[in-house]
């Protein structure tokens, strides 16, 4: 067996590269892996560190997302509007409920996005045309960035921008703009412009008026959702169109996409939970072999266990908004919010249906509509597959800055400090020592879980970035590992601290629901983490890439 084979098949193959130095450069990722560039090279982030990230480098600070500000406290806000990010959470909520999933998406797309990014890069005489508060009129917004050939992947996008005379030229198509058909005016995201050729390879941002000439519009895949197809034909702009800076595109849509993702997974709990409402209130009025359906024990089961789930949403939701308005980066946790939230409200949804029977089914029925809604979800601010990837790379960057630095110091007259402190780090974190996440007594063992569990996620993090140096992009099998567990282990935190708030009364809620909750969901999380993390390295994933092979183009 080769010595630095953390693989353990006894394979010949060359150390890789570890200078991660390379894991931090879009010019070699962009080769394998674009998304790098795309979603996590190019923000740097001024706010604290975020949850996630401290988690992976081994420093958990147990106290992020757990303040419940008073609702005086406007310290920090989201939008113009000065709402906090909890409260913008909370509004999509409401109008998840009142308006459906189609009204809050299009509201997540109108105020989330495009009023967030305009009030933040746009000029003064952009805000004063497009934002309401300024114009004194409500204009809708729309952000087109996906494309036909570009979902998840901003690095593909096709749409460009030439100049011909004094003019720019726009052309290209996007797709799944919502409220395309609707809007005043569309966030576009083009190459071509700048004055270097590095701006003009990267994505610009560019306020483009609906009504000009050149626009084509048609009703896009998703039914009921105000969706359109948009293809820019030759659209003249002027020079004053560009939103920020040339180039600068990959910012701007960053700063929008964290609250729309956060946003977004208040919007599918908030769904999930009135479609369990309506599947309770039939398991209850329902009767089959003279008995209520709720009265069977494997339709109760389903019940508390979405309740449970509900409950870890809310938890989740409330916990990245907290930690958004103490001023963290919350980038890697909102993306957390949005994959755990849609996919759990499927899930509830789907057992809802499976509750209220098969006339669930019907078209009409606010199960398969909400199900149907619901799913679309999944692709809002990324596909899950694209964020979890970005979970694992944006969450690790501490601990491969870190390896990068120590690494640095192995060439120079400190080399053996540098090696003594990449070897301690190692050692430290391999010892997984319990560091328990709660001093409520209630909570101490569901604590002591996600402390030991965070050990065990930060050590995997190190072994994996020291292992594969510039490489590690391209392993997407161990960074979705990597995501899953911070994922889980970011739930179980967030479902602690609502554990402890309500316990103590700093909050509301069903206080026997709270104090039990955390219990379930450690048990399960230390089971998924624990097999997560022996699958690390697993020979499997190399049966799997060669059964792939046949299947991928000549």
């Amino acid at each position: 067996m080769v010595a630095d084979d953390p693989h353990g098949r006894g394979e010949c193959r060359e150390s890789p590269r570890m200078d991660v130095a390379t894991a931090l450069d879009p010019n070699l990722l962009q080769k394998g892996a674009a998304f790098y560039h795309t979603y996590v090279e190019s923000v740097q982030k001024a706010a604290p560190t975020g949850f996630l990230q401290l988690l992976m480098d081994g420093r958990p600070d147990w106290k992020a997302g757990t303040k419940y500000p008073d609702k005086s406290d406007r310290t920090n806000v989201a939008l113009t509007r000065g709402l906090t990010v909890r409260e913008c959470a909370a509004c999509i909520g409401g109008i998840a409920s009142s308006g459906g999933l189609e009204d809050a998406l299009g509201t997540i797309s109108n105020i989330m996005f495009c009023q967030n990014v305009v009030e933040k890069f746009g000029s003064e005489d952009q805000k004063k045309k497009w934002l309401p508060q300024a114009s004194g009129e409500q204009k809708l917004g729309a952000y087109a960035i996906a494309e036909p050939e570009a979902g998840s992947d901003a690095a593909m996008i096709a749409a460009k921008v030439r100049l011909q005379g004094n003019d720019l030229v726009l052309s290209g198509k996007k797709s799944n703009v919502m409220y395309g058909e609707m809007a005043h005016y569309i966030i576009v995201f083009a190459t071509g412009y700048g004055s270097t050729d590095e701006e003009k390879g990267r994505l610009s941002a560019f306020i483009v008026a609906a009504n000009k000439k050149g626009i084509v519009k048609v009703p896009g895949i998703l039914a009921g959702m105000h969706v359109a197809e948009i293809e820019f034909q030759d659209v003249r702009l002027s020079r004053d169109d560009l939103l920020g800076q040339a180039g600068q595109g990959y910012n701007i849509a960053q700063a929008g996409i964290d609250i729309l993702r956060l946003t977004a997974a208040s919007a599918c709990s908030v769904a999930a939970r009135e479609v369990f409402d309506k599947a309770l209130a039939d398991a209850k009025s329902r009767r089959q072999f003279g008995k209520a359906h709720i009265e069977f024990d494997m339709i109760a089961e389903k019940v508390v266990r979405m309740t449970e789930a509900l409950h870890a949403m809310d938890a989740v939701v409330s916990f990245v908004a907290s930690m958004a308005d103490e001023g963290r980066d919350y980038a890697a946790e909102a993306a957390a919010a949005r994959v755990f939230c849609a996919r759990m409200a499927h899930v509830v949804a789907d057992e809802s249906l499976q509750v209220a029977g098969a006339r669930g089914l019907a078209e009409e029925s606010p199960y398969a509509k909400t199900l149907r809604d619901l799913r679309a979800f999944r692709f809002v601010g990324g596909a899950d597959e694209v964020l979890k990837l970005y979970i694992a790379l944006y969450g690790a960057k501490p601990s491969a800055e870190f390896i990068m630095s120590a690494k640095r110091g192995q060439s120079g007259a400190g080399a053996f400090d540098a090696a003594i402190k990449l070897w301690w780090k190692g050692f430290r974190l391999s010892m997984k020592r319990s560091k328990r996440a709660t001093r409520q007594t209630k909570l101490a063992d569901p604590g002591r879980i996600c402390g030991e569990g965070a050990g065990i996620l930060a050590e995997r993090v190190h072994t994996i970035f020291k292992y594969y140096g510039g490489e590690v992009a391209e392993h997407e099998y161990e960074l979705r590992r990597i995501a899953d567990m911070a994922i889980e282990l970011l739930v179980l935190a967030a479902v602690i601290a609502r554990g402890e708030a309500v316990i103590s009364g700093a909050t509301g809620g069903d206080k026997e629901l709270a104090a039990a909750a955390p219990g379930w969901r450690a048990r399960r999380a230390w089971k998924r983490i624990a097999r997560w993390s022996s699958e690390i390295f697993l020979a499997d994933d190399l049966e799997m890439d060669k059964l792939a092979e046949k299947h991928l183009p000549e």
